[in-house]
Formats: structure tokens, C-alpha cells, sequence
């Protein structure tokens, strides 16, 4: 994995299943990866809705939600965040947070400079193309995402998921066969 630093394996696993990522670019992206990192206890707000948007994210370990809390407290769990998973890479364009991250499990996240986007787009083309078509992933998960709630069986729906769930934790490594971690209740399945 030669020039990945100790706490990136899972993010350049993720950004390689996209395209090539040169050594120069994997090696900035490990230096701007351990940085800044924060561990964090299970559950509690990373950001929350309606404060001010933070830096660009990204999960080193452990689980996280995205979710939207209604007045009356019922709150939607949008998408699970996962090692290796890339967060708020758009946030900086918004003054506030219309939604919340939340730690599931114990997790440690890293925080990228301001000027990260900047510099991967003047200095390292292969990492921002690989930013790129991480985006346009987790975009059609959310789409995904909708087609279940609007049109699949709630069978459909659940199968659906934890397929998901699997396979973006194979791709950065974190499977066993066919086994993989599963860090949510039964309350959070519902939402």
C-alpha cells in the first residue's frame, strides 16, 4: 500500500475502486488524512442540522449516520457513512447544515484543511477526478435510497441495504467472506 499513511487504507481503497491514484496524490491525501483527527464516542452529533457547515470529513473508523430531524423530533436516516467514506465535500458552498452527521459506534474522523478541494484540483487531477466519481457514487445511492422508499416492498427495501452495506464495506476491505459488521438497531432501521 506503499505511501498511504496509517490511517488511510480505507479512503485510497475506496478512491482506487474508481481509477488509478498516482503515489504523489495518494501520499498528499495520507498527509492531509492524519492531520486533524478526532475520535469520538457512539452516538453523538459530529454536525448538527441548522448549525453552520464545517470542514470536509472523512470516516477513518467506526460508523456514522447522515439523518434530518423533524420539529417533532422524528428524525429520517438518509445514508450510512462508512471507513473510507468521504463527507460534506459540498458543505462549504451552504452557510448551514440542513441535515446531521451522528456517530453510530466509537469512530475517528479526520478533518481536511479548507483548501483541500483547491489543491487536489490544481495538484493532484487523478485524486480529484477519483473525488469526482466518489460523488457521483454516493449520489446514486441516495437515488437508490429514494426508489426504495418509493417503490420497493419493504422485503425489497431491507434486502436492498444490507446488500449495499456489504458491498461498500468490501470495497475497502472490510469483509470476511460473506460477513461483514452491522452497527445499527433495530429503531435505526426503522428510520
Amino acid at each position: 500500500m506503499g505511501g498511504q499513511g496509517k490511517l488511510t487504507p480505507h479512503v485510497t481503497l475506496k478512491l482506487r475502486g474508481f481509477g488509478e491514484l498516482g503515489h504523489r496524490s495518494e501520499a498528499w491525501l495520507a498527509e492531509q488524512v492524519q492531520r486533524h483527527v478526532r475520535s469520538l464516542p457512539p452516538r453523538v452529533d459530529l454536525l448538527r442540522q441548522g448549525e453552520g457547515t464545517g470542514p470536509l470529513h472523512v470516516l477513518i473508523e467506526g460508523w456514522a449516520v447522515r439523518c434530518k430531524t423533524l420539529e417533532d423530533g422524528r428524525r429520517q436516516l438518509l445514508s450510512v457513512l462508512l471507513p473510507g467514506d468521504i463527507f460534506d465535500i459540498n458543505g462549504h458552498l451552504a452557510r448551514s447544515m440542513d441535515h446531521g452527521i451522528a456517530t453510530l459506534t466509537a469512530a475517528r474522523v479526520a478533518l481536511l484543511d479548507d483548501d483541500f478541494l483547491d489543491t487536489a484540483r490544481k495538484h493532484h487531477p487523478d485524486l480529484e477526478k477519483l473525488l469526482w466519481c466518489d460523488m457521483h457514487v454516493s449520489s446514486a445511492i441516495q437515488r437508490e435510497r429514494s426508489t426504495s422508499l418509493g417503490q420497493r416492498t419493504a422485503r425489497e427495501r431491507m434486502a436492498h441495504f444490507l446488500c449495499e452495506l456489504f458491498l461498500r464495506q468490501r470495497s475497502v476491505g472490510l469483509t470476511t467472506g460473506y460477513r461483514c459488521s452491522f452497527h445499527l438497531t433495530q429503531t435505526e432501521l426503522a428510520e
